[in-house]
């Protein structure tokens, strides 16, 4: 069956509105991370993607709403890559904790927008979140990474490697929010690490890895 003129030009329609949706992403990502969420404004956005503010209104009503799905966006690719690789660990849990650990570390290094951008969400958004759909939204795939670490702890435990005194679920929490907080740290502000106390930034992540796998290690 032919697409009729109407139907073509819906398309057509759907697929500049994606693209547009595409650059205000991009356009405002770069803006949070250079300028700052709280510095930065809705009409630097739209001055940005060369669209009107009422145009860029009609996509996004706040720049609050937008820095959220920002952060989600980075994080599902992020989320993504960890469950393919979780799918191809070898070895017995400690093994898998290391290896995940190391692939994560190399994907934090080659994606640093993912780690700059979450620093600044998350001195931005140090009270309530805005918006309860998004919100939820957050949070569940959260919740659904951290079982990852978790199921590795648990094999772990189970197969010796680890030590049987570790709680599995605040372990796995402590130690995701641990490899946050230092991997912003180092990258947002590597250059001042490496002239205040003349360390490889880099580094740090890893001896930060190794004093987990020597904490969990069953010995």
């Amino acid at each position: 069956m032919a697409v009729s003129t109407s139907q073509y030009r819906e398309e057509e329609r759907q697929q500049l509105k994606e693209k547009r949706r595409k650059d205000i992403i991009k356009v405002a990502q770069e803006l949070f991370i250079k300028k700052g969420l709280t510095e930065t404004t809705m009409s630097d956005i739209a001055a940005g993607v060369k669209i009107s503010r009422r145009t860029l209104y009609r996509y996004y009503k706040t720049k609050e709403e937008l820095a959220f799905q920002i952060e989600i966006i980075l994080f599902e690719d992020f989320y993504r890559f960890q469950d393919e690789i979780f799918n191809q660990l070898e070895g017995n849990g400690l093994e898998k904790i290391k290896e995940f650990f190391s692939q994560i570390a190399d994907y934090i290094d080659d994606n640093s927008q993912i780690i700059r951008f979450s620093g600044e969400f998350d001195h931005y958004f140090r009270g309530d979140y805005p918006y309860s759909d998004l919100t939820n939204q957050f949070k569940g795939m959260i919740s659904t990474n951290d079982e990852l670490l978790v199921k590795l702890i648990i094999e772990g435990r189970k197969d010796g490697s680890i030590r049987d005194d570790i709680e599995p679920r605040i372990t796995a929490l402590t130690m995701n929010n641990v490899l946050l907080s230092i991997t912003q740290r180092v990258i947002i502000r590597g250059d001042h690490l490496i002239e205040e106390q003349n360390v490889n930034p880099k580094e740090m992540v890893f001896q930060q890895l190794k004093l987990f796998m020597f904490s969990l290690e069953n010995k």
